[in-house]
């Protein structure tokens, strides 16, 4: 548990020393001076400071946005302040002649022992002037005879002390966009021992990563795993992950693992009727598919993650508890086998399995105890109770929030392809009004094909049934060019709202701005809109707590374990159910409402969310 709160510390201040490496772009939507090296290539950090957004940061660095999003998958969703993003560095493609290379440059030849932070320190300059003068250079990486650009212009500006600090804060801007390592800079009197104790890594891993043939120098920038889990490391910035092998017992911190922050109404207390509780406790069992054979799954952990975060919020609220985890492979043996351990026989409250094959063997033992069952993720077909619960949205009711959009005085368009996306189709086809207008998309066809289905007196709905990403942006700009035809002749802009599928957010290579411009509506099982505070409070606490931006998965796996955890294991066929429905205004996602089909049916949340983009470039959801 010290480990841990170290740990949390340790990112704490990570997050600040980057805000105050990137005063420039923290301040003014300016570019940003810090640049770092991953693997060969130079990225700006950019902190992303209010009103910027994709678009602008394109103008401003000189890359597309696709390049950002490739890097920063998250950026799909759309920027917020704070957010911490790393952009590629353009090279300029200019040579300089060997005589203005003489004239601005001395040459330095790296001898062995030589790291770059003794030459820094020897030559007076900062990390930054080493890496931009020397294309490609990982400072982590150098070899023995290479050959480096010291700028004459720079030597001697920067105090012995000052590149200490200097170094400090260039390897917590690495930390702060690099997903797979974590970089040390070494102190003096560390080992090799010390290392492996603090971030949870293995001899062999610091050596592949680094050169310490002649063993560890002060100063030195080291590049550590942080893959959660994998054969023979850990991540200082994971909860423990479930050992290979084994149904690991994994319990929450005995303190909140991050600040707690009110996110609504007080979570009610704990009132389990099925046999004497503490007041106020509650264990849970996740039944997850952390590790398989082919490692550990990033989306799980994720979950699992989110839950942590939950349990503290929890315990602040005055409710202890744990959580214990089955690592689930698909397969009822071993889930059966899990349930069979003895530190399961007292959980309330089972979060899992994700699959419904596996879900049999846990509802016999809920029945057995008299415990709910929550299925965070999966639609549950086959099987029916009155104990189980199932956050995702019922398939049947996802389109009825599109019913309003397409109904009344509009100019409803359908807009078909080769490539329809069936299930799409096959939802949003009853909604429709009768009388609507149908596009059969071409890539050569005529503008005026389009324009002449554009009402200027009605609310223009387009309907976009292409599951073709390219197809999709190209009708997208075409019908905004329309738009801006249509100014430019002095004729009244129509209104236009554009319906798509949720998929759309999954596609790193569109035109976001489009999205906004032509008011982007679809339905979504799992949106988290991450301009809302409460996703902003979140985001905050958990890059604090584990280095890295949260996902879809984090906020799922916080929202079982808030809502359930929060709501207990009581009268699982009356209060819980008051009590879950009743309890939403501190959850990440969709609101949800469950309601059972008869009495002894299963608890299936009916709440799907309508996502509006709107041409102020703001996102609501309904």
């Amino acid at each position: 548990m010290r480990r841990l709160r170290y740990i949390f510390l340790l990112f704490g201040a990570v997050a600040l020393m980057v805000a105050l490496a990137s005063p420039v772009s923290a301040v003014a939507a300016g570019m940003s001076t810090s640049v770092v090296n991953i693997d060969g290539q130079n990225y700006y950090v950019h902190t992303v400071v209010a009103g910027e957004t994709l678009f602008s940061l394109t103008k401003l660095y000189g890359v597309s946005e696709s390049d950002i999003v490739s890097n920063n998958p998250y950026a799909v969703d759309g920027l917020k302040a704070g957010q911490v993003l790393k952009i590629p560095q353009v090279k300029s493609g200019k040579t300089l002649s060997p005589r203005k290379q003489a004239r601005l440059f001395e040459q330095h030849t790296v001898n062995q022992g030589e790291t770059a932070y003794s030459i820094c320190k020897r030559y007076g300059i900062t990390i930054e002037n080493l890496i931009e003068d020397n294309p490609g250079l990982d400072p982590t990486q150098l070899s023995i005879g290479q050959q480096l650009n010291i700028r004459k212009a720079a030597m001697n500006t920067v105090a012995p002390e000052a590149v200490d600090q200097n170094f400090q804060q260039y390897s917590a801007a690495l930390n702060s966009v690099s997903p797979d390592f974590v970089y040390h800079t070494v102190e003096k009197g560390e080992t090799i021992y010390s290392l492996t104790r603090l971030y949870g890594v293995t001899e062999q891993d610091i050596r592949d990563n680094n050169d310490i043939s002649d063993g560890l120098k002060a100063g030195q920038m080291l590049k550590l795993p942080v893959h959660p889990g994998a054969e023979g490391s850990a991540a200082p910035t994971t909860p423990p992950p479930v050992p290979a092998g084994e149904n690991g017992v994994v319990e929450a911190p005995s303190e909140p693992a991050v600040p707690a922050v009110s996110n609504g109404p007080e979570v009610p207390a704990i009132d389990s009727v099925r046999r004497p509780r503490q007041p106020n406790h509650i264990d849970i069992a996740l039944l997850l598919p952390i590790k398989g054979a082919d490692g550990v799954s990033a989306n799980f952990m994720d979950f699992y993650k989110g839950a942590l975060i939950a349990l503290a919020d929890l315990r602040a609220k005055g409710i202890s508890g744990q959580v214990r985890v089955c690592n689930d492979t698909r397969s009822e043996t071993e889930v059966r086998s899990c349930l069979e351990r003895s530190d399961m026989q007292a959980v309330d409250l089972i979060i899992g399995p994700v699959y419904e094959s596996e879900l049999q063997p846990v509802l016999d033992f809920a029945r057995e105890k008299m415990v709910p069952v929550v299925s965070p993720l999966a639609t549950i077909d086959d099987h029916q109770s009155n104990l189980l619960w199932q956050m995702s949205p019922a398939p049947e009711m996802k389109y009825e929030k599109l019913r309003a959009v397409l109904q009344g005085d509009k100019n409803v368009v359908v807009v078909r392809s080769e490539v329809n996306d069936t299930e799409f189709e096959k939802g949003i086809l009853p909604l429709l009004p009768a009388g609507h207008a149908t596009i059969n998309y071409r890539r050569k066809m005529a503008a005026s094909e389009i324009e002449n289905n554009l009402s200027g007196e009605k609310e223009n709905v387009f309907v976009i049934l292409t599951q073709d990403a390219t197809e999709i942006d190209e009708i997208m700009a075409r019908l905004s060019s329309i738009q801006a035809n249509l100014v430019a002749r002095g004729i009244r802009n129509p209104v236009v709202t554009v319906v798509g599928a949720s998929r759309w957010q999954r596609f790193t290579g569109a035109d976001r701005n489009l999205y906004f411009k032509l008011r982007l509506t679809f339905v979504s099982p799992y949106y988290a809109e991450r301009s809302d505070q409460r996703i902003i409070d979140f985001d905050r606490r958990y890059i604090d707590a584990f280095g890295t931006l949260p996902s879809l998965y984090s906020y799922r796996g916080f929202d079982a374990v808030k809502l359930f955890g929060g709501a207990g294991a009581g009268d699982i066929t009356g209060d819980l159910a008051r009590t879950v429905n009743g309890t939403g205004a501190g959850l990440l996602q969709m609101p949800y409402h469950f309601v059972q089909s008869s009495p002894n049916g299963t608890h299936v949340n009916e709440a799907w969310g309508l996502v509006e983009y709107h041409d102020d470039y703001t996102i609501t959801v309904k």
